[in-house]
């Protein structure tokens, strides 16, 4: 058992252990990690799922959301989740070295640090968890910088279940445009959230048009029925 191994046999808290396995990530990738860390953690503690589930949902998230939002606008990421936090843990360079330029700091990451290939193939599931936390922090940040929002935490477990649950597959393009779509709707993704929770908290008409909206802009086939399928997603246990 390697040392972050030890550490989960120690915690046996998945949101714990991903506090504590992205510690000294922080002076490098920035403080904005902890937040990320953080709200993880509530979400999958909250969630109840093990390491296995963690490790799975944080690469399915990185692959086939923030990546492809990323590769939009021109930002190349690795094709293996755990590889940008792997590369920011071998660099003696930090985020600040880039006056806080997340797209310059990844172009760094991807063109100029090597690591152990056969390694990165064969990493424990407490070192995935924590490779992929690292790397959905900084793509993430990325994200939001080029869209002008912040990406929520709570729309990890959304993500995982429209993907698991559902046929719906949104090319970046598209979780482009809905994105900046919301966003000129004055609908946040926190908000979209709650509305397919139906919760009580949000203007569910409101949301309702402004979601409608953004998917018939990004080419979404059967708005409405695509709408269902990710209300009846998110309801349902991941």
């Amino acid at each position: 058992m390697g040392f972050f191994g030890a550490i989960w046999e120690g915690i046996k808290s998945v949101g714990s252990f991903i506090v504590e396995g992205v510690k000294e990530f922080i002076p490098k990738v920035g403080p904005f990690l902890s937040g990320v860390a953080e709200k993880i953690g509530v979400v999958f503690d909250k969630l109840k799922v093990g390491i296995e589930k963690a490790a799975t949902i944080l690469g399915n998230i990185i692959t086939n959301f923030v990546s492809p939002i990323l590769n939009v606008f021109g930002i190349k990421t690795p094709d293996n989740p755990d590889e940008l936090g792997m590369k920011a843990e071998a660099s003696d360079k930090s985020l600040d070295d880039f006056d806080g330029d997340t797209e310059a700091y990844i172009k760094y990451l991807q063109e100029e640090i090597k690591i152990d290939k056969e390694r990165l193939n064969n990493l424990t599931l407490e070192e995935q968890v924590r490779y992929r936390t690292v790397s959905l922090g900084i793509e993430a940040k990325a994200a939001g910088d080029k869209l002008g929002v912040e990406l929520p935490a709570e729309g990890i477990p959304v993500l995982q279940k429209i993907s698991e649950g559902t046929n719906i597959v949104f090319t970046g393009e598209q979780l482009v445009s809905i994105i900046k779509n919301l966003k000129e709707s004055n609908t946040d993704l926190t908000d979209v959230i709650k509305y397919l929770e139906s919760s009580t908290s949000v203007d569910a008409i409101k949301v309702n048009d402004a979601l409608e909206k953004a998917l018939s802009n990004a080419s979404v086939d059967n708005v409405g029925k695509t709408i269902i399928e990710m209300t009846k997603a998110q309801n349902d246990k991941i």
